[in-house]
């Protein structure tokens, strides 16, 4: 099972997005971006229901990998 951190790095991989760009649609900066792929951090409750909805996709694709 993936962590958050992969998962969102692998469907910002998918949708041909860079941090920087993923950071500014959520409302966050690029550095948060890679705190979260990296395991540093987890995105909260917001930003979880922000990155559903960019990446069309729902809770359990985001949470469970």
């Amino acid at each position: 099972m993936e962590i958050i951190g992969q998962v969102i790095l692998r469907l910002r991989a998918e949708h041909n997005m860079q941090q920087k760009e993923l950071g500014s649609l959520l409302g966050y900066s690029q550095r948060t971006i890679s705190d979260w792929e990296s395991g540093r951090t987890e995105p909260n409750i917001d930003a979880i229901k922000k990155l559903v909805k960019i990446f069309d996709i729902t809770y359990e694709e985001l949470l469970d990998g």
